[in-house]
């Protein structure tokens, strides 16, 4: 029997050891997977609520999965897919659970089920409420208008005045200052922006008041007027509002 040539089998074996090799990184990272506990400082968490994981936008699901009840607790499995087998899933996981954010994160990797018990974020409120007050100086420069706002957990802000009142309505009978706006922080860690505007009026009663205001998606929507102007600031060179408390809507 013919031995085969010593390079003969190198090169054999080089060629069976690249073609496993090649099968080995053709194979994809099998899904990364993520169990534990879901509670909420809501209340308590159903079962049968979707769980979802996210890489940015990209749903990363490599099943179905939703909460599940074992021993009184709610818990959740979810199976996630990595970008060897979706495009769009490699970077930091973030999960919902029944539509509602978790405020945990999570990695790829991992040999086995990875332990990562999740709290759901508060629901942010239907509405928030701000006050608004409008200032009107009675000495030089005589007529100038100033707004100022009072969001949740902030402090009084007060615009730059002058406010630049040259914007016309359609039926000429206001006049509406610039629009300042207003951050307002939500219970799950959101910002809103809130827009504020002042009307004067041009005809009868002439210089009478009103405060604007408009949340993101919204349509402007315009407190009773006139305001009452008959508060007198310290100095004695303003003229303030009544407070004016607004309470906006948010989508």
């Amino acid at each position: 029997m013919k031995r085969m040539k010593p390079w003969i089998l190198t090169a054999a074996v080089a060629a069976l050891a690249l073609s496993f090799m090649t099968v080995a990184l053709a194979q994809p990272s099998p899904p990364s997977a993520f169990t534990g506990t879901v509670t909420s400082a809501d209340g308590d968490v159903a079962t049968g609520l979707s769980v979802e994981a996210f890489v940015g936008d990209t749903l990363c699901n490599n099943q179905p999965a939703e909460t599940y009840s074992r021993s009184g607790v709610t818990r959740y499995f979810v199976t996630v897919h990595n970008s060897s087998t979706r495009d769009g899933c490699d970077g930091d996981i973030r999960f919902e659970v029944g539509g509602q954010a978790a405020t945990q994160t999570a990695q790829h990797g991992g040999s086995g089920p990875v332990t990562l018990n999740l709290t759901l974020a508060p629901e942010g409120p239907d509405t928030v409420t701000i006050s608004v007050a409008v200032w009107r100086r009675n000495v030089d420069p005589v007529g100038a208008l100033a707004i100022s706002t009072l969001a949740p957990g902030q402090r009084w802000q007060t615009s730059d005045w002058p406010l630049d009142m040259s914007d016309v309505s359609s039926s000429g009978r206001w006049s509406r200052s610039e629009i300042t706006q207003v951050d307002v922080e939500l219970a799950n860690g959101s910002t809103v922006t809130i827009d504020v505007a002042v009307w004067e009026r041009r005809v009868s009663p002439v210089g009478a008041l009103a405060v604007s205001t408009r949340a993101p998606g919204s349509s402007w929507r315009t407190s009773d007027w006139p305001l009452d102007m008959s508060d007198v600031s310290s100095s004695g060179r303003w003229n303030r509002s009544e407070i004016v408390e607004v309470e906006v809507e948010l989508e």
